[in-house]
């Protein structure tokens, strides 16, 4: 299988250590992070993952306001996007749902549901 990236864009310290930690479990699967939103925009450029994990609450700019600006650019239109957030309420997830992420996962994590998530895309 051939090295499918990941990238997650996540204010966090100790969620990006676990989300890397997990991911090392997905065969093939390599994790590349972005602190702030720009910065996360930029490396999906650069990178052209198989799939972007995208926190919600972030610095200066909202996951739902990357999501937009990643689905209006041609060259990342086509990446899945999965939330991960602590907004966990079933309002929440439909909210995410309807503004276009692919699937959506709440923290504290479930790493069994993660990883069938993330399994999916990569």
């Amino acid at each position: 299988m051939s090295n499918k990236k990941i990238v997650y864009i996540e204010d966090n310290p100790a969620n990006l250590k676990l989300v890397e930690h997990i991911v090392k479990r997905v065969a093939g699967a390599s994790l590349v992070s972005a602190l702030e939103p720009i910065e996360g925009i930029e490396l999906v450029k650069s990178e052209s993952p198989a799939l972007i994990l995208l926190d919600i609450n972030l610095p200066g700019m909202s996951g739902f306001e990357v999501l937009k600006i990643l689905k209006k650019d041609a060259t990342t239109s086509s990446i899945p996007v999965v939330a991960v957030s602590a907004n966990a309420m079933p309002s929440d997830e439909q909210s995410g749902l309807d503004a276009g992420f692919d699937d959506y996962i709440t923290k504290p994590i479930d790493i069994k549901k993660f990883l069938e998530t993330v399994s999916r895309y990569v």
